[in-house]
């Protein structure tokens, strides 16, 4: 916020927003202002709104499951713990179906509980109305996902088995993906790939580190923290564990690499000097499976790596 100017005032920060293709300051390292080209702006924005409506949608959604859960396990403990989120052949899940009295489900019988109560029955009729809702959210993503300027970057995401909402998201994350290059090109300070961290922490793969004191003496007094999108980070975390995790095929060959590096040790070369020669040494490695948390955060920085160059080679003229 420039100086002088008051805090939490929307009008200004959208006039400062708006003031920063001016500033100086603000030049890449070639001089280029920092405004995208060949932006369009209406479509992800309504991407955006459409992602959102989902969101707010499904997390409505799960208040009320989590409140009949509750009820059930008094009123009906026998379905208490059932998937509410599986839709039948009906339109709805069966289940509740049966608890808001749309249709009888043959497989539900009496009950050790008090009995469902009428609360209950208009809760699962919400319940039914939200996820109702929710399907014909992802049906305008999917139209949305179609739009041509959008096309090539769902057929990247299609290599890595991404689901509808994941896809809308990265997209509101890395499109265009010229956001992150320098004069079409990425930008490297030494062997670092900037345009790369700069990448993964758009996508809630960066980290800040605070310091505090000596740090020679206690390591803890620098602590590390995510930075970025929580939202995107959670559901890359969500798909490496449904896609990614599981002993199952892999359908992709960029699927196949994820899976190789989860399941298989990894080889550290590294280079030692011994009596003025140069001799190749090779370390073997856990695998990420093996590290537990942490290595499936390292998962998640491998595949967005082969993601953000996928991208740039398909993408980038």
């Amino acid at each position: 916020m420039p100086n002088k100017f008051p805090s939490e005032d929307d009008y200004l920060d959208a006039l400062t927003i708006a003031l920063t293709y001016f500033d100086k300051s603000g030049l890449d390292d070639l001089g280029n202002p920092p405004i995208l080209n060949n932006y369009d702006y209406d479509s992800i924005d309504l991407l955006r709104r459409t992602f959102h409506e989902r969101e707010q949608l499904d997390k409505n959604k799960n208040s009320l499951i989590n409140q009949l859960r509750q009820r059930l396990c008094c009123e009906f403990p026998e379905i208490a713990q059932r998937d509410f989120e599986y839709i039948g052949v009906k339109g709805y899940n069966p289940t509740l179906g049966h608890i808001a009295r749309l249709k009888n489900n043959p497989r539900i019988k009496t009950t050790a509980g008090s009995g469902i109560s009428q609360y209950s029955q208009l809760l699962a009729k919400d319940i039914v109305m939200y996820q109702t809702r929710i399907l014909i959210k992802e049906q305008e993503l999917r139209e949305i996902l179609e739009l041509n300027h959008f096309k090539p970057y769902c057929q990247v995401f299609d290599q890595f088995l991404f689901g509808t909402v994941t896809k809308s998201l990265l997209l509101l994350h890395c499109y265009p993906i010229e956001r992150f290059l320098v004069n079409g090109k990425p930008y490297f300070k030494g062997d670092h790939d900037i345009s790369l961290r700069k990448f993964q922490a758009y996508l809630g793969l960066g980290y800040s580190y605070q310091i505090s004191g000596d740090t020679s003496a206690k390591q803890d007094k620098v602590k590390k923290s995510w930075k970025g999108s929580d939202l995107m980070r959670s559901h890359l975390y969500a798909h490496a564990l449904v896609t990614i995790c599981p002993d199952k095929p892999a359908k992709t060959e960029i699927i196949n690499k994820l899976k190789h590096s989860w399941l298989n040790p990894r080889i550290h070369v590294y280079y030692d000097h011994e009596n003025g020669q140069r001799i190749e040494k090779r370390k073997e490695l856990p695998t990420f499976k093996a590290l537990g948390k942490d290595g499936l955060c390292r998962l998640l920085f491998y595949e967005t790596r082969l993601l953000y160059q996928l991208l740039t080679d398909n993408l980038v003229k």
